[in-house]
């Protein structure tokens, strides 16, 4: 075959040693260098992951949806004509607060009243909205006047 030592040499051991180490040494420069190089690849992905993942946060920021604020429901009783009973009938209908009622057509609160039964049809709710205008912008004064010239909320 081959001779290890073809000059018969006493200490040839090093020469086989330099043969093995100096390979083994340049192997590992090489792949710590392509090693490297694969890490630094990976950091440059991750971080471009890490871009993509905060965009989708934000875009789930824009589109939550705000909680609904409680609305504190106002004494629609304070308008002429509207006593406990027809409150709860108009609550029930979803007019709690005085810009509601005022915004509400009295064509459309006689509807209410007239499924509340024959007992709510005799009230003329035709002032209503009016009256909850005045209370809604706060105008206590002019509502009041103007209560004392109505009769049962009837002008």
């Amino acid at each position: 075959m081959f001779e290890l030592n073809p000059l018969d040499l006493a200490n040839a051991w090093w020469q086989h040693l330099l043969m093995l180490v100096i390979p083994g040494v340049i192997g590992y420069i090489l792949g710590y260098r392509k090693g490297d190089s694969a890490i630094s690849d990976l950091q440059v992905r991750l971080s471009r992951l890490d871009a993509e993942v905060e965009k989708c946060h934000q875009s789930f920021t824009l589109l939550s949806v705000p909680k609904p604020v409680a609305v504190e429901p106002d004494d629609l009783k304070i308008v002429e004509g509207i006593g406990p009973a027809i409150e709860k009938l108009l609550n029930e209908a979803g007019i709690r607060t005085f810009a509601q009622l005022s915004s509400t057509s009295a064509d459309s609160i006689r509807e209410i009243l007239d499924k509340g039964g024959p007992r709510f049809q005799v009230h003329d709710p035709e002032t209503w909205p009016k009256q909850a205008s005045l209370a809604a912008s706060g105008n206590w004064t002019e509502l009041k006047r103007w209560q004392n010239e109505l009769d049962g909320g009837r002008a």
